[in-house]
């Protein structure tokens, strides 16, 4: 229990214990119980609760709390912990019926730390709202709670920290007894973390490993017609359990003897060298089922024709090169980077870069020459990105001035070369994708009646509003028709302005210099996409920015806020009891605590402190004394 906790807890307490004090006896209860102690509520039964002299004993509770009593004579939950023996410090009651018994503190019931229950939260535990556990549905011998009287939508007593207490089982008990921990972390349900193939019957190796779960372990439904995988039994004796035989046992049931589980492809048990048609170069990774298939889907071992490349190629060249392919290329590749016949270099345009990479179809076209004229020109081949936007440059925007052959992007530009533009980059336009600029915009070439889309790469102005949204929704055109945005922002960060408060009807002093633009100058058409922030037209009266928390017991008061509080610290007030109210505090009244006298009560939204109008004659607070 943190230090301020107890602080809270002891003033509140010790204001109560007043009331218990000689000469107020009179006032024998300091308030309505809550709704769940509602049916012992009334003078008579203040010893259910209190013993004389002492208070509130937890002894007392725990005899109408007897499943909470059991937990904590047996060591077990948050209650048992020596910090919580004390009942009043979290349950307090006298605030009436709709009050919530249980305090968490004062940041709430989020900063609980569910750890000192003794089960601490980790993974996707950590993301859950309380009661998505502790609900009804999930409580053990829910009967028994009942019995106790106990609300079940209201008890955080009852769970058990097992998976199956919550989770349903998604295996239907095909893995019992092992526990979901084995396998299943609390992060994530899937993948299974912990979960080892090669401990199963069958341990995956080769291709095996790189097969999706679902292709052998297949859903099924259970009797009420939910969706679960299957994982036990799986027959996996025999490869044509899961696999169809495509020799149709022509070679035998025992596919070992030819394959292995790596690919179905690779055949250390075959030596094709042995047949009339040795495989060489890229023939060693062509598929059997290329060559060795017929109609039906069966594969066809014999008879199959393989004395020239036509019989399995078309040529691509349409016999314009005569018949002989191999006077070209070999099996290494048919391209150009593994042609031994063929040498582009030879050619008066020698393949370099991404070039060497393209396809031969891509330049040397079916029923195309195979000579290609305006080789040496990219515009030859390549459509112009940018639409005519470069032709004015001296070079009449030829691509090599930015692009190499090597790739197209990133391009040669730099940033030594946007300066040289009309926009030079700094502050943080540095750090900014080129793209975010130049975005695709349409534009029309010069005497082209087109219009299509591409980068946009000429602006006719660079003012900052071309790029960005005016995020002050026009309560900045005075200040915009001044100096623009750099009149209050530069391009090292726009969250730092440069702009000085001080020379506005508001200066910032104190606390308000730590609060965010946006809390002051937020306007109704602000959304989560999209902030916007007022300038003029803000309210300087407190009011238009805090909440009054008084309930409007000194509203007409002169002064306003700052008659008691300053805008350095709430809390630090400039109220002067003796001089700025109705009754002075002498003798004992100068030592009461103020909760003594100005006590919360019910209020709208919040519950407030009653501070006016309050009695001022000793009758009013205290009861006479008794005889």
């Amino acid at each position: 229990m943190s230090v301020a906790r107890a602080a809270v807890l002891t003033l509140v307490w010790s204001g109560l214990g007043l009331l218990a004090a000689p000469g107020v006896h009179g006032q024998i209860s300091p308030g309505p119980l809550t709704a769940a102690h509602a049916e012992i509520d009334g003078s008579r039964n203040c010893l259910d609760c209190h013993t004389q002299g002492e208070g509130v004993a937890a002894a007392k509770c725990l005899e109408c709390h007897k499943i909470l009593g059991e937990r904590i004579r047996t060591g077990a939950g948050l209650h048992a912990r020596t910090d919580y023996e004390d009942c009043r410090l979290c349950h307090i009651e006298h605030h009436g019926r709709d009050y919530e018994l249980v305090w968490w503190g004062p940041d709430g019931i989020a900063s609980f730390d569910h750890a000192e229950t003794g089960e601490p939260l980790a993974g996707k535990h950590l993301e859950l709202d309380c009661r998505e556990c502790h609900r009804a549905s999930f409580i053990e011998r829910a009967e028994a709670f009942v019995a106790a009287g106990k609300d079940l939508d209201r008890t955080y007593l009852g769970l058990s920290a097992a998976c199956a207490a919550c989770h349903a089982d998604e295996h239907r008990g095909q893995l019992e007894p092992a526990a979901c921990d084995q396998c299943h972390g609390v992060e994530a349900f899937r993948p299974a973390s912990g979960f080892d193939h090669a401990g199963a019957a069958f341990a995956l190796a080769g291709a095996h490993a790189k097969v999706e779960c679902v292709e052998c372990h297949r859903p099924e439904t259970d009797a009420g017609g939910e969706p679960f995988a299957r994982f036990k039994p799986v027959a996996h004796e025999r490869c044509s359990a899961c696999h169809r035989d495509p020799h149709e046992g022509a070679l035998g049931p025992d596919c070992a003897s030819c394959h292995v589980a790596d690919s179905w492809f690779t055949t250390p048990g075959f030596d094709h060298a042995a047949t009339r048609y040795p495989l060489t170069g890229r023939h060693q990774r062509v598929g059997c089922a290329e060559c060795h298939r017929r109609p039906g889907g069966a594969l066809q071992f014999s008879g199959i024709p393989f004395a020239t490349c036509r019989d399995c190629h078309a040529d691509p060249h349409e016999d314009r090169l005569g018949p002989d392919c191999a006077s070209c290329h070999v099996t290494g590749g048919w391209d150009s980077r593994s042609r031994d016949g063929f040498d582009h270099g030879r050619t008066r345009f020698a393949l370099a870069g991404a070039h060497a990479a393209v396809e031969c179809g891509k330049c040397h076209r079916a029923g195309e020459p195979f000579a290609v004229p305006g080789f040496e020109r990219c515009a030859t081949c390549h459509a112009d990105e940018h639409l005519g936007q470069f032709a004015g440059r001296e070079d009449g925007g030829a691509c090599e001035g930015c692009h190499t052959v090597e790739r197209w992007v990133p391009a040669l530009f730099s940033e030594e070369d946007h300066a040289l533009s009309r926009f030079a980059l700094t502050g943080l336009h540095r750090g900014v994708a080129c793209i975010e600029c130049h975005r695709e915009t349409t534009y029309q070439r010069p005497g082209d009646p087109r219009v299509v889309a591409t980068a946009k790469f000429r602006f006719q102005s660079l003012a900052c509003v071309e790029c960005h949204a005016d995020p002050h929704g026009g309560t900045a055109d005075r200040w915009l028709a001044e100096g623009g945005c750099a009149a209050c922002h530069s391009d090292a960060g726009w969250t730092v302005p440069v702009f000085d408060h001080a020379g506005t009807s508001f200066p910032l002093e104190a606390g308000h210099r730590e609060v965010a633009c946006g809390k002051c100058h937020a306007t109704a058409e602000a959304t989560e996409e999209r902030r916007l922030l007022a300038l003029e037209g803000v309210s300087t009266d407190c009011a238009a920015c805090h909440a009054e928390p008084h309930g409007g017991q000194f509203e007409g008061r002169p002064g306003g806020c700052a008659a008691c509080h300053t805008a350095v610290r709430w809390a630090d007030l400039v109220f002067v009891h003796d001089r700025d109210s109705a009754f002075r505090l002498a003798g004992a009244h100068a030592r009461a605590p103020c909760v003594a006298c100005h006590e919360p009560e019910a209020g709208l939204p919040e519950p407030i402190v009653r501070y006016r109008p309050l009695p001022v004659t000793c009758e009013g607070c205290h009861a006479p004394a008794a005889g």
